[in-house]
């Protein structure tokens, strides 16, 4: 029976939350210094944490991946549901900050799945997939979970649930898309620039500046699009396709695309569904 501590691909060395390497110095998560089980308190009595990464866990033909749902402790009618639901409660905890809860999910699949969005009865939930680390207060709990399939029902459920909603909110998105261009043709429209820099915004909007600065191979590049979109769309109280592009590709994160990340953000649809979402 191989367990969770057993699989030195799954730990990460981090501080202050940011993963580093194995010279203490803050890195990317695939920089990152793996650490085996053995080491776990050494490395703490030197002033480090240790993080779960998120992901394909090594060779093994399995995943990790993680819940998030921020204001929901353990009276949460949600939280009921997926204690209910869930066939490994060691997975289930309150976050580091206790205002929230993480569901692990243990999945047989190497499917690069993307972060999901979703509404639950009222509460929103995101699911990590990748390019994520987690520091866990019930990490000693979780290292001796065997591995093999867990809270697979949960996940299921609320990607199914997504797939839903993003279907939803696209085609609302779609309807109202349709209904603007009409409008701008009545009205013979013609695009302006916004002559404010979203940056500017940034110097009283802290999550603003960090999604502004991150590094696009730090962090997970549709969640963080979402959010600067999301942004946008309040900055500049607009759902305009054509403003919302604008104001995006003259900002720092936009710069720091590489080819590849270039290549996803003009992928068709793919700033239509963010949009969908993003209102």
């Amino acid at each position: 029976m191989v367990k969770l501590k057993q699989c030195t691909d799954l730990f990460i060395l981090s501080k202050d939350k940011r993963p580093v390497d194995a010279n203490g110095i803050y890195s990317t998560i695939d920089g990152a210094a793996h650490i085996p089980y053995y080491k776990f308190k050494a490395a703490r009595e030197n002033g480090y944490t240790i993080s779960i990464k998120l992901g394909p866990i090594g060779t093994t033909g399995y995943s990790i991946y993680c819940i998030d749902c921020d204001h929901c402790d353990f009276s949460h009618p949600v939280y009921k549901w997926i204690k209910q639901t869930a066939d490994t409660p060691s997975l289930i905890e309150l976050s580091s900050s206790g205002a929230g809860a993480h569901i692990f999910i243990i999945k047989k699949t190497t499917e690069d799945f993307e972060t999901r969005f979703m509404d639950f009865t009222g509460q929103q939930l995101e699911v990590w997939c990748r390019v994520r680390h987690i520091v866990s207060p019930m990490l000693e709990t979780i290292v001796d979970t065997e591995l093999k399939e867990c809270n697979v029902a949960i996940f299921d459920k609320l990607i199914e649930l997504s797939d839903k909603q993003e279907r939803l909110k696209q085609e609302a998105y779609e309807r109202e898309r349709l209904k603007q261009e009409k409008n701008k043709q009545k009205k013979n429209y013609k695009f302006v620039r916004p002559e404010t820099d979203i940056s500017n915004f940034a110097k009283s909007d802290r999550r603003l500046k960090e999604i502004l600065e991150a590094d696009p191979f730090d962090v997970d590049n549709s969640a963080n699009d979402l959010a600067l979109v999301r942004k946008i769309c309040y900055y500049f109280d607009t759902s305009d396709k054509d403003i919302i592009k604008d104001v995006f590709e003259r900002t720092e994160w936009f710069a720091k695309k590489d080819d590849r990340h270039l290549q996803k953000f003009y992928r068709p649809g793919y700033l239509d569904r963010l949009i969908s979402l993003g209102m």
